[in-house]
């Protein structure tokens, strides 16, 4: 009868895990920076594909319920939202009123020119619709801007011609990076050439804007 040697299982020795080790440390400073921008890129994308999905829903209402709607934007608030003008329901509020908080990492700007500025159109901004006319229901913040469709679901002239979306990391509890911004950490959601709906603009167009 033949008899087997034992088997022996072979472990590592201290040596290959200090090799492997330093070897995942290389390889995670390496990749690292990307990985980086790739969440930065997600989280930035995800609340602009949610924004401009709000000014198409605010269209779409507009057109069907025949009463301008308006996109609402605070700043320092950090959260923008959606209302009508005039709301015909029992409590005197709009039923679908939308209501976003921005992620963690991302700040919201508005552009303050609009149409009716750039052409003069002082009449357009008597009537200071965008500006902050009181809507039924909603009480406003000193600091909120409107971006308002109008009943046939094109963009009323007062309303800011965009917005700048930015990556804005915190930094010890709320504080908050000063200085430039890197252009892959900000993105400009703006009215596009017919001024019919508000759309990603790019760089160039952007910085004449500016």
């Amino acid at each position: 009868m033949k008899v087997h040697a034992p088997f022996h299982r072979r472990a590592f020795t201290l040596i290959e895990l200090i090799l492997v080790m330093a070897l995942l440390v290389v390889v995670m400073a390496v990749i690292s920076p990307s990985l980086g921008g790739f969440i930065r890129g997600r989280s930035l994308e995800s609340e602009v594909r949610r924004f401009i999905s709000l000014t198409h829903y605010a269209q779409a209402r507009a057109t069907h319920e025949g009463i301008a709607m308006r996109l609402w934007v605070d700043s320092e608030q950090r959260r923008y939202g959606l209302r009508s003008e005039y709301s015909f329901g029992v409590s005197g509020k709009d039923d679908r009123e939308r209501e976003y908080d921005l992620a963690p990492d991302i700040e919201i700007e508005v552009d303050e020119r609009s149409w009716a500025t750039l052409t003069g159109n002082r009449m357009a901004l008597q009537d200071g619709w965008a500006a902050g006319q009181p809507v039924a229901g909603a009480t406003r913040s000193r600091t909120e801007r409107v971006l308002r469709f109008t009943p046939d679901g094109t963009i009323d002239e007062t309303s800011p011609l965009g917005v700048f979306l930015r990556f804005q990391p915190q930094q010890g509890g709320n504080a908050r990076r000063s200085g430039a911004v890197d252009p892959r950490d900000e993105v400009y959601v703006g009215q596009n050439l017919t001024r019919l709906r508000y759309e990603v603009q790019t760089n160039q167009i952007v910085a004449t804007r500016r």
